[in-house]
């Protein structure tokens, strides 16, 4: 597990470095007092880049290096059924429109935490999407998606 761990955090760190390269020769279209389009890719860049090195020391320096993880069947199939639902919610999306969609994704992941409450789920999903929705499109003025309904 521990070479493991070497070489992916190795793996980890040359991907930062390659998509810092990227960010660096994007071409500069901000305007004045502005964080520019590049701030948000520049932090994501030092997060993946910072993760990774910590990695990398824990790796190398950990006492123990032979302890085997393995998923219990159970969490490997949520884990799929997860990436699953959000492949969905990102496809039906461009489809049915952000609201609509993210109604019922909320509903399901709500569901999925342990709540059983019809009332409550309801409430909470469809409060959220709205909010979200208003925030995002009325208030930063970003596009979402429409569909046919919303």
């Amino acid at each position: 597990m521990r070479k493991a761990n070497i070489i992916i955090s190795l793996i980890l760190l040359g991907f930062a470095s390659f998509y810092a390269y990227l960010i660096a020769n994007l071409p500069a279209r901000d305007l004045p007092n502005t964080l520019g389009a590049a701030f948000v890719p520049w932090v994501l860049a030092g997060i993946l880049a910072g993760l990774s090195v910590i990695l990398l020391i824990h790796s190398i320096f950990a006492a123990n290096g032979n302890q085997k993880v393995s998923l219990p069947g159970r969490e490997l199939l949520g884990i799929t059924f997860l990436l699953i639902l959000i492949a969905s919610y990102i496809k039906l999306m461009e489809f049915f429109g952000f609201v609509t969609v993210s109604i019922v994704f909320l509903t399901i992941l709500t569901w999925l935490a342990g709540s059983r409450k019809p009332v409550e789920i309801a409430a909470f999903s469809v409060t959220t999407a709205i909010l979200v929705y208003l925030l995002f499109h009325k208030f930063f003025q970003v596009q979402l998606p429409t569909g046919i309904f919303f």
